[in-house]
């Protein structure tokens, strides 16, 4: 509902909200809501039990198996990392405008043209996301298994060197996607918000200091 809001709200008022922030405040909202639409599809690809209360009537369907492979697990998780991305952009806009930093790292960023933001933030999000599209392979024949079942990369009745090898460097890279998707992220918020909340107090303090010299 808040991105609803967002969305509404900066469309009536674009003359005046012509900074950068605002654009990717948008397109935030934009990616939360479609990603959220995604994941309402994502019923139709879960059995809760073989004799539960829900089970979908194509969850086993090849079309319900690729859906979940390619949309909601691939670029679900692609859009997860553009609205991350996005959120994070929005916070070192936040801390431009506030400190006034005429140089540094934040500045050079803020004032990076905003296609070209989109562009690397979608090149990025697609690149980094692919590990995700190996997370599942599809299931013909093993009703023990979910569908689209989980990738195995190493048969417990034959263990081959390669299959092992792929699954240490499939396991490394899922975990440095997780990692960087959910703590790095959070991490880099929380740190643009803790400068930012100094600068804010900067600011306040230099304020009281020339009412004071005033009078």
């Amino acid at each position: 509902v808040l991105n609803f809001f967002v969305i509404s709200i900066i469309n009536k008022n674009r003359k005046e909200l012509k900074e950068t922030m605002y654009l990717f405040m948008s397109l935030n909202a934009k990616f939360n809501l479609i990603y959220c639409a995604i994941y309402c599809f994502d019923l139709m690809s879960e059995c809760f039990g073989i004799e539960s209360v829900f089970c979908s009537t194509v969850w086993k369907s090849q079309f319900a198996q690729y859906f979940k492979i390619v949309v909601i697990t691939y670029f679900g998780n692609a859009l997860k990392t553009c609205s991350n991305l996005t959120f994070i952009l929005i916070s070192i806009n936040r801390y431009v405008l506030i400190s006034q930093e005429t140089r540094g790292f934040f500045k050079r960023v803020s004032e990076m043209q905003p296609k070209r933001q989109l562009l690397i933030i979608a090149l990025f999000s697609l690149t980094i996301s692919i590990i995700k599209y190996f997370q599942y392979e599809t299931n013909t024949e093993n009703e023990e298994f979910e569908y689209p079942m989980l990738r195995q990369f190493i048969d417990s009745n034959q263990i081959d060197e390669i299959d092992l090898l792929s699954g240490q460097v499939y396991a490394g890279f899922l975990i440095f996607h997780e990692v960087l998707n959910f703590f790095l992220f959070s991490f880099m918020s929380t740190l643009i918000d803790v400068l930012i909340i100094v600068s804010l107090r900067k600011k306040i303090r230099e304020k009281k200091e020339n009412r004071a010299a005033m009078h």
